[in-house]
């Protein structure tokens, strides 16, 4: 399946980066994906933005984790960068969703997380998926974004899966020059 993804979508032209979720493995995703968090964050310059790949994942676990040596890296990186705004991209949500069935799967230490990114003063966005719904909030000038699955939804606030006849959905972000983000859902119509 990562061979037919790569195939599909790098004719698109457009810079494909690879992101890791708790269903996926990391060892053969690098092989069809050069460029992913395969030894650390992945950090991509496009513009006057920096897009921060995490792998969030933990070998056979559903909860994420962003362990120190992750951190520093990811701190080290965005320390040499230049770039006006960053983007953070990662599988696990660092913060609650409200839904309990989910929310019991986030990312662990999650509020160091919010921390790290509050204290950057480029934050523009956290990007996520793994929650299969869509959700967003914003604090301060960073927007928090959280993506449906392209497979199977659950409604939100729910406190056990409960399919979403919406159907499969994705996220779609527009980075601006300006660090403004427009965002919104794709659906397949299914509904």
């Amino acid at each position: 399946s990562y061979c037919r993804v790569n195939e599909l979508l790098r004719g698109l032209g457009i810079p494909l980066l690879a992101l890791p979720g708790n269903h996926d493995d990391p060892g053969e995703m690098c092989r069809h994906f050069s460029s992913g968090p395969w030894g650390g964050p992945y950090l991509e310059r496009i513009g006057d933005w920096l897009i921060a790949l995490l792998d969030s994942t933990i070998p056979g676990g559903i909860s994420g984790e962003l362990d120190e040596a992750k951190m520093d890296a990811l701190a080290a990186g965005l320390a040499d960068s230049n770039a006006k705004h960053v983007l953070f991209a990662l599988h696990h949500q660092p913060m609650a969703v409200g839904s309990r069935w989910i929310d019991r799967y986030a990312l662990q230490d999650g509020d160091s997380f919010q921390r790290f990114v509050q204290d950057e003063a480029r934050s523009r966005g956290v990007a996520w998926g793994h929650i299969h719904q869509a959700f967003e909030r914003k604090t301060g000038d960073v927007f928090w974004l959280g993506a449906p699955s392209s497979a199977a939804n659950s409604q939100p606030g729910r406190e056990k899966f409960t399919p979403d006849a919406a159907g499969p959905a994705c996220r779609w972000l527009v980075l601006q020059p300006g660090g403004g983000i427009e965002t919104g859902l794709l659906r397949t119509g299914a509904a």
